[in-house]
Protein backbone atom coordinates (compact mmCIF):
# COMPACT_ATOMS: atom_id res chain seq x y z
CA UNK A 1 0.00 0.00 0.00
CA UNK A 2 1.43 3.63 -0.72
CA UNK A 3 0.40 6.46 1.24
CA UNK A 4 1.63 10.29 0.32
CA UNK A 5 3.92 10.98 3.48
CA UNK A 6 4.32 15.07 2.31
CA UNK A 7 2.73 17.23 -0.50
CA UNK A 8 5.36 19.86 -1.69
CA UNK A 9 3.74 21.68 -4.73
CA UNK A 10 0.68 22.18 -7.46
CA UNK A 11 0.74 21.93 -11.09
CA UNK A 12 -0.09 25.22 -12.36
CA UNK A 13 -3.84 24.36 -13.14
CA UNK A 14 -4.07 22.80 -9.58
CA UNK A 15 -5.41 19.56 -10.97
CA UNK A 16 -2.23 17.47 -9.66
CA UNK A 17 -0.12 17.65 -6.06
CA UNK A 18 3.66 16.79 -6.33
CA UNK A 19 3.82 14.18 -3.30
CA UNK A 20 6.44 12.22 -1.80
CA UNK A 21 4.75 8.88 -1.07
CA UNK A 22 5.84 5.26 -0.29
CA UNK A 23 5.40 2.35 1.94
CA UNK A 24 8.30 2.44 5.06
CA UNK A 25 11.74 3.98 3.62
CA UNK A 26 10.68 3.12 -0.45
CA UNK A 27 10.36 6.79 -0.98
CA UNK A 28 8.51 8.22 -4.79
CA UNK A 29 7.71 11.37 -6.22
CA UNK A 30 4.20 11.08 -7.47
CA UNK A 31 1.74 12.86 -9.21
CA UNK A 32 -1.84 13.15 -7.49
CA UNK A 33 -4.90 13.86 -9.13
CA UNK A 34 -6.68 15.92 -7.21
CA UNK A 35 -10.18 15.27 -8.43
CA UNK A 36 -10.40 11.23 -8.58
CA UNK A 37 -7.42 10.91 -6.15
CA UNK A 38 -5.11 8.86 -8.46
CA UNK A 39 -1.60 8.20 -8.05
CA UNK A 40 0.72 8.48 -11.00
CA UNK A 41 4.43 7.72 -10.06
CA UNK A 42 7.29 10.20 -11.64
CA UNK A 43 10.29 8.74 -9.91
CA UNK A 44 11.34 5.63 -7.05
CA UNK A 45 13.77 6.75 -5.16
CA UNK A 46 16.82 3.82 -3.91
CA UNK A 47 16.33 3.40 -0.09
CA UNK A 48 19.74 5.31 0.57
CA UNK A 49 18.34 8.16 -1.30
CA UNK A 50 15.79 10.36 -0.24
CA UNK A 51 14.27 13.82 -0.94
CA UNK A 52 15.36 16.83 1.09
CA UNK A 53 13.04 19.52 1.65
CA UNK A 54 10.75 20.48 -1.11
CA UNK A 55 10.03 19.64 -4.74
CA UNK A 56 9.02 22.14 -7.27
CA UNK A 57 6.83 22.25 -10.37
CA UNK A 58 8.09 24.31 -12.97
CA UNK A 59 5.81 26.96 -14.20
CA UNK A 60 4.90 24.91 -17.10
CA UNK A 61 4.36 22.05 -15.68
CA UNK A 62 7.18 19.89 -17.37
CA UNK A 63 9.93 19.61 -14.87
CA UNK A 64 10.09 19.02 -10.91
CA UNK A 65 13.02 20.41 -9.34
CA UNK A 66 14.25 18.96 -5.89
CA UNK A 67 16.97 18.71 -3.58
CA UNK A 68 17.83 14.82 -2.93
CA UNK A 69 20.29 13.13 -0.17
CA UNK A 70 22.94 10.60 -1.42
CA UNK A 71 25.15 8.63 0.79
CA UNK A 72 28.91 9.91 1.63
CA UNK A 73 31.33 7.54 2.18
CA UNK A 74 33.70 8.16 5.29
CA UNK A 75 33.08 9.62 7.98
CA UNK A 76 32.44 13.66 8.63
CA UNK A 77 29.93 16.13 10.46
CA UNK A 78 27.49 14.95 7.56
CA UNK A 79 26.24 11.98 6.57
CA UNK A 80 25.29 12.80 3.19
CA UNK A 81 25.11 15.00 0.78
CA UNK A 82 22.49 16.94 -0.94
CA UNK A 83 22.25 18.00 -4.58
CA UNK A 84 19.86 19.53 -6.91
CA UNK A 85 18.01 17.59 -9.75
CA UNK A 86 15.37 17.91 -12.36
CA UNK A 87 12.99 15.76 -13.40
CA UNK A 88 10.93 15.84 -16.66
CA UNK A 89 6.97 14.63 -15.57
CA UNK A 90 6.48 12.74 -18.56
CA UNK A 91 8.49 10.10 -17.51
CA UNK A 92 12.69 10.73 -18.65
CA UNK A 93 15.43 10.13 -16.33
CA UNK A 94 16.57 13.00 -13.85
CA UNK A 95 19.24 15.29 -14.43
CA UNK A 96 21.82 16.49 -12.01
CA UNK A 97 21.69 19.69 -12.13
CA UNK A 98 23.82 21.20 -9.66
CA UNK A 99 26.44 18.59 -7.97
CA UNK A 100 27.89 21.01 -5.76
CA UNK A 101 27.90 22.03 -1.96
CA UNK A 102 25.14 21.11 0.36
CA UNK A 103 22.17 22.17 -1.61
CA UNK A 104 18.44 22.58 -1.13
CA UNK A 105 15.61 24.77 -1.23
CA UNK A 106 14.85 24.51 -5.12
CA UNK A 107 12.12 26.77 -6.60
CA UNK A 108 11.69 27.92 -10.11
CA UNK A 109 11.69 31.54 -11.68
CA UNK A 110 8.22 32.94 -12.55
CA UNK A 111 9.17 32.30 -16.14
CA UNK A 112 10.37 29.01 -15.18
CA UNK A 113 14.05 29.51 -17.05
CA UNK A 114 15.85 29.84 -13.55
CA UNK A 115 16.46 26.87 -10.60
CA UNK A 116 16.98 29.56 -7.75
CA UNK A 117 18.54 27.18 -4.51
CA UNK A 118 20.47 27.75 -1.32
CA UNK A 119 23.51 26.35 -0.93
CA UNK A 120 26.83 26.04 1.70
CA UNK A 121 29.91 25.72 -0.61
CA UNK A 122 32.09 28.80 0.83
CA UNK A 123 30.58 27.45 4.59
CA UNK A 124 27.93 30.30 4.16
CA UNK A 125 24.58 29.83 3.52
CA UNK A 126 23.60 31.62 0.09
CA UNK A 127 21.26 31.82 -2.46
CA UNK A 128 22.08 30.74 -6.18
CA UNK A 129 20.81 30.31 -9.37
CA UNK A 130 20.90 28.39 -12.49
CA UNK A 131 19.88 29.13 -16.06
CA UNK A 132 17.30 25.71 -17.10
CA UNK A 133 17.07 24.45 -20.49
CA UNK A 134 14.81 21.96 -21.25
CA UNK A 135 15.49 20.56 -17.79
CA UNK A 136 19.11 20.57 -17.94
CA UNK A 137 21.50 23.75 -17.13
CA UNK A 138 21.92 26.38 -19.24
CA UNK A 139 25.41 28.05 -18.51
CA UNK A 140 26.99 28.56 -15.25
CA UNK A 141 25.43 28.44 -11.41
CA UNK A 142 25.95 32.21 -10.02
CA UNK A 143 25.61 33.08 -6.45
CA UNK A 144 22.73 35.85 -6.01
CA UNK A 145 23.95 36.67 -1.92
CA UNK A 146 26.43 36.27 0.00
CA UNK A 147 24.77 34.88 2.97
CA UNK A 148 21.16 34.11 4.30
CA UNK A 149 19.89 32.54 7.32
CA UNK A 150 18.98 28.79 7.23
CA UNK A 151 15.48 28.32 6.66
CA UNK A 152 12.88 26.65 4.41
CA UNK A 153 12.03 28.53 0.98
CA UNK A 154 7.90 29.33 0.88
CA UNK A 155 7.56 31.18 -2.97
CA UNK A 156 8.78 33.56 -5.03
CA UNK A 157 6.27 36.23 -6.11
CA UNK A 158 5.84 36.99 -9.99
CA UNK A 159 8.00 39.84 -9.80
CA UNK A 160 11.05 37.48 -8.26
CA UNK A 161 11.05 38.36 -4.81
CA UNK A 162 11.86 35.27 -2.62
CA UNK A 163 10.32 34.22 0.54
CA UNK A 164 11.59 31.97 3.24
CA UNK A 165 11.29 31.53 6.96
CA UNK A 166 14.55 31.33 8.43
CA UNK A 167 14.85 28.53 11.25
CA UNK A 168 15.22 29.60 14.57
CA UNK A 169 18.44 31.15 15.88
CA UNK A 170 18.48 29.91 19.74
Amino acid sequence: ESRVQWVHDWSTDGRVLVTLAGPGTRQRLAWVSTTDGSVATLKEFDPSTSIAGSARVSPDDKYIGYAMHEPEEGTGPRPSRQFIYVLPTDGRQAEPLVMAGWSLNPIWSPDGTHLLYTNDEDAMIALWCVAVREGRADGTRRRLTTRIHPGSVIGITGKGQYYYRPLDQD
